[in-house]
């Protein structure tokens, strides 16, 4: 990824300039994690960052999220973020990150709370809070509920391919298979940044795993040719 190197010196000469800055530190800790693979230095950054005298909400979802989260620990993770939500209540982005460890620690009830106290806060704009509770919705099969989740982050974000996905597939399951088509035109078929995972979205959606897996391994290859050039005919 060409803006990574970027990133990187732009955090170092940060740290350069002000020591005592613990974003630039968290994010050379979430650089080394993610694309270096290099976990140990992941650790030793974001452990610098969390020491400083004075945390941000950024270095709390930072090291919470894309750190503890990752390796596994999600009890920690929402440890970490809500220790940020004490301190910056209203964080529409601390709720749903702390949302996503909730879920995967099977504390639903909780999960939900927080994904829509972020909608509240940030109404239309909490566009991630209102796909996850989409998804929540869907895996429960409350059909209904999903679609209207879906079609309201749509109307917030129709450049997000995994929305796009998502809409078209409720759009399917709700019977109407050609306005699902007409939405998964915004992928320009499969050739558009990110498509894959629209793709792969809505396939998961409308229940063809095999077509999701497919497109799931474009994306990881960094593929874009489509799987089939008619998504809503499966």
């Amino acid at each position: 990824m060409k803006g990574i190197p970027a990133i990187r010196a732009s955090a170092r000469n940060a740290l350069q300039l002000d020591p005592s800055l613990s974003e630039a530190s968290a994010i050379l800790g979430a650089v080394a994690g993610l694309y270096d693979d290099d976990w140990r230095e992941a650790e030793r950054q974001l452990d610098i960052a969390g020491a400083r005298e004075s945390v941000s909400s950024a270095v709390h979802i930072l090291y919470g999220y894309f750190y503890l989260l990752l390796r596994g620990r999600p009890q920690d993770a929402a440890a970490e973020l809500r220790r940020g939500l004490r301190d910056d209540p209203l964080n529409a982005a601390l709720h749903v990150t702390l949302s996503e460890c909730l879920f995967m620690m099977g504390h639903r009830s909780e999960a939900l709370e927080h994904l829509n106290e972020a909608v509240e806060l940030e109404h239309e704009h909490s566009v991630w809070a209102v796909t996850l509770l989409a998804i929540d919705h869907y895996s429960h099969g409350l059909n209904a509920e999903a679609f209207a989740w879906a079609k309201r982050a749509l109307s917030s974000a129709d450049w997000n391919p995994m929305i796009i996905g998502l809409s078209a597939g409720f759009l399917v399951r709700n019977g109407e298979p050609i306005r699902a088509t007409k939405v998964m035109e915004m992928l320009r078929e499969g050739h558009s940044y990110g498509a894959s995972i629209g793709q792969a979205a809505f396939h998961l959606v409308v229940g063809d795993i095999d077509k999701a897996a497919c497109w799931l391994e474009k994306n990881l290859g960094g593929e874009v040719l489509p799987c089939r050039r008619d998504p809503s005919s499966t």
